[in-house]
């Protein structure tokens, strides 16, 4: 074992967002100890999960489409700002009641109008979010485009965007949200770099998740944990099943594998 990836939300964060701040620092410790590297892959923007976890740990972040270490960007995989102009066209036509999260390298933007409690919700997932009139006065690339539905139905019209498949990576990682990323940023991929730069095996890494965008990331991983909590089709895919993530369940297995 040489690297050790876990998704964020659901996975490594309880229901509230939160984690065991000194469970972590003694696992982060043994892990260094053994020099065993950590890293964070998630849908979260990097700098998001700095303000969570700190800048010492590998960020796998924005769906794949960026990698952070120490402040330093080892990666990046952005979308074309015309590619995402259209997308969010074709999200708009879908005439659906949902919020469109549109980030950038600087910040994420949301549109004008949206509830407190919708803006709240957003910005437990983005690092800086701004309230914007018209996507279109965004020039800048995008290192990922996100749909929040509070309804819980994007399993219902995620394949309504089947067309930009070519183009993009669509994938619906639970029912309230639709993540995109470019075509061929993923966890996957995000990994696969990471593993790259550490000069780490497939088969040296193990790694927890819970939600379908995970699978991507068990692909690229020698042992795979599914949470407690997790979808029947990611269960199936994993190695082992372990505690929900309400019950501490990543940084107990480390526990047990680490004999700490």
């Amino acid at each position: 074992m040489k690297l050790v990836i876990t998704d964020l939300d659901s996975t490594f964060l309880d229901k509230d967002k939160n984690y065991n701040v000194e469970h972590f620092d003694k696992i982060k410790q043994e892990l260094k100890k053994r020099n065993i590297d950590f890293a964070a892959c998630t849908g979260k923007q990097a700098e998001k999960v700095e303000e969570i976890m700190g800048s010492d740990i590998w960020i796998v972040g924005d769906g794949g489409a960026r990698i952070k270490h120490d402040g330093k960007f080892y990666y990046k995989n952005l979308i074309p700002n015309k590619l995402g102009q259209e997308f969010i066209s074709a999200l708009q036509n879908l005439k659906i009641d949902f919020n469109i999260v549109a980030s950038t390298e600087d910040r994420s933007y949301i549109p004008t109008g949206r509830s407190e409690a919708e803006i709240n919700r957003i910005k437990k997932s983005y690092h800086l979010v701004t309230e914007i009139s018209d996507f279109k006065k965004i020039t800048q690339d995008f290192t990922k485009i996100s749909v929040y539905d509070a309804n819980a139905n994007t399993f219902d019209y995620c394949h309504r965007l089947d067309n930009f498949k070519d183009r993009l990576f669509i994938v619906a990682p639970e029912p309230t949200w639709i993540d995109v990323s470019n075509f061929g940023a993923h966890k996957g991929t995000g990994i696969e770099k990471l593993q790259s730069i550490l000069n780490c095996s497939k088969e040296d890494t193990i790694c927890f998740g819970d939600g379908y965008n995970d699978l991507e990331m068990f692909n690229q991983s020698g042992i795979k944990f599914a949470m407690g909590n997790a979808f029947d089709d990611v269960k199936d895919k994993a190695d082992f099943v372990i505690k929900t993530n309400n019950e501490d369940g990543v940084l107990r297995a480390l526990d047990k594998l680490l004999m700490i």
